[in-house]
């Protein structure tokens, strides 16, 4: 199987970044408020920053808002599906620097490019195509409310004083997670090709603690579809961090490890992939804690739980997870 353009520029974007890649090609850029790099701005009128180590920029005049890719899109004038093959052409031999920052403008010292920014939403109802969508992985409308996600028709971005408001894909929607008395929100657009997901508050919220079951085995997952997956499919309880890079603190785990029997990661298997970053993540996860990994094996062409049940259906998907962990009925 060939590697996508989206693979091998995935691949460069590990490696270098976005700052690294944007200023390449807009070498003047800083963080706070620039000249516009996509048309004569006689007075700055471009907001950019940084939050998670994600870039985001938008532009004040037209209140169109970018990230490192939709930016690079309009300022080459090019559709995602050349702009890819071009950035892995440009950038494919260019040498990470892991020092570079974006430097900040002149009476921009105010800004924070480590700040966090917060969601608002405006949800909408359930239509078809959501039920359909999530009907692919044998998630419920009753898990999905169980879990608190809701479909959304807008969202909100704030950072300081600025408000960026995005009009929601066709499929997206929000998650809501309870931490220390406090709701957090995340946006999943799954067909995204450029505004994905976007969340806010710390990394090492938990997603599906609190819809835990009381059982002997925990499979620990990457993410929210496939927690809620396995919950909703097998007898074990499932739950997952934000990111498949955050390490969890001590003592969480040893609290799991105190309440489960069994723990097992079950990793993503990114088997298209020139490096499994899946795989090497989830080793790392493991090694870190002490907990065995699993993941679907090559043979299935499945990233993960959720698109195994997506590919193959339930009950061939719960034949190769039970027998990952010698499990019989």
């Amino acid at each position: 199987m060939g590697i996508s353009w989206d693979a091998n520029y995935s691949d460069v974007k590990k490696r270098l970044g976005d700052l690294q890649i944007l200023l390449h090609y807009i070498p003047d850029l800083k963080i706070g408020i620039n000249h516009s790099p996509l048309r004569r701005d006689l007075h700055p009128s471009f907001f950019t920053y940084i939050s998670n180590g994600v870039f985001f920029a938008k532009d004040l005049r037209t209140n169109k808002f970018y990230n490192a890719e939709s930016l690079l899109s309009e300022k080459l004038n090019l559709p995602y599906k050349k702009l890819i093959p071009k950035l892995y052409e440009d950038l494919k031999n260019k040498k990470s620097n892991p020092n570079l920052v974006l430097t900040r403008g002149k009476n921009n010292k105010h800004l924070n490019s480590k700040k966090s920014f917060s969601l608002g939403v405006n949800k909408r109802d359930w239509k078809k195509h959501d039920i359909e969508y999530w009907k692919q992985f044998n998630i419920s409308l009753k898990q999905l409310k169980r879990y608190h996600v809701d479909p959304i028709s807008m969202y909100y971005l704030y950072i300081d004083d600025i408000e960026i408001i995005k009009k929601a894909e066709k499929y997206a929607y929000v998650y809501r997670e309870f931490k220390d008395g406090k709701v957090t929100l995340k946006v999943y657009q799954p067909y995204s090709k450029t505004d994905k997901w976007y969340a806010e508050g710390t990394k090492d919220i938990w997603e599906g603690w609190s819809q835990l079951k009381n059982t002997d085995i925990l499979i620990w997952q990457k993410a929210l579809k496939d927690s809620m997956c396995i919950d909703e499919n097998t007898p074990f309880a499932s739950c997952n961090l934000r990111a498949e890079s955050i390490f969890p603190k001590p003592k969480v785990v040893k609290e799991l490890k105190q309440r489960y029997k069994q723990i097992y990661i079950l990793g993503d298997n990114d088997f298209d992939k020139a490096e499994n970053w899946g795989r090497i993540m989830a080793t790392k996860l493991s090694e870190f804690t002490g907990l065995p990994r699993i993941e679907i094996p090559d043979e299935y062409e499945a990233k993960n739980y959720s698109d195994s049940v997506h590919k193959y259906g339930v009950e061939k998907t719960n034949e190769i997870l039970f027998k990952l962990i010698n499990y019989e009925k």
